[in-house]
């Protein structure tokens, strides 16, 4: 079974919120979509900009609607989060 983009969602803002210290009420009201946007995009803007973890994040923030408009499935954009966003977010829970 592949994971669908709301799962992918579930699963990363959670982690995202916590490893960057957001505040979740900021983005409860949001479609899922918009709100992983945002979140990411948050996240990129709490790192140094010289940080290269900052265009990855942002680069993970502008694929969002590429994923919801089924330019990615959720098998690849799960792989991809996997790829990108998992060491962003292992180096930031380990710190």
């Amino acid at each position: 079974m592949t994971d669908t983009f709301e799962t992918l969602v579930a699963t990363y803002m959670p982690r995202l919120i916590d490893a960057f210290g957001l505040f979740a009420d900021s983005y409860e009201d949001m479609p899922p979509a918009e709100a992983l946007e945002q979140v990411l995009e948050d996240a990129a803007e709490t790192l140094d900009e010289d940080d290269v973890d900052v265009e990855n994040l942002l680069h993970q923030a502008g694929s969002v609607t590429k994923a919801m408009q089924g330019g990615l499935t959720g098998e690849r954009y799960r792989m991809w989060m996997r790829h990108t966003l998992d060491p962003i977010l292992a180096a930031r829970e380990s710190a």
